[in-house]
């Protein structure tokens, strides 16, 4: 659990990461490593915005899961009705 008065800075935190490893990807010529982190990068915006954006969120995760063959199972992830903790 992250305390709520720093939540927003912890997901600011991950997409300044993620935008990161981006950057890194494209450095070491990965470019499909590059194009998952780049449609990966938006997902903290999504779960920071105080309006409803599930369906934005379920769309980018299903496009990952259709581009890339090993995160096809990641669509299955969000679809499931499961009360899931980590």
């Amino acid at each position: 659990m992250i305390q709520q008065e720093k939540y927003q800075n912890a997901l600011r935190s991950l997409n300044a990461i993620l935008t990161r490893a981006r950057w890194m990807a494209h450095e070491a010529n990965a470019p499909e490593l590059a194009h998952l982190l780049d449609a990966a990068e938006i997902l903290p915006k999504y779960l920071a915005q105080p309006e409803d954006a599930t369906e934005e969120f379920r769309a980018t995760v299903e496009e990952i899961s259709q581009q890339f063959e090993d995160c096809s199972h990641m669509i299955k992830e969000f679809n499931q009705n499961c009360a899931c903790t980590w």
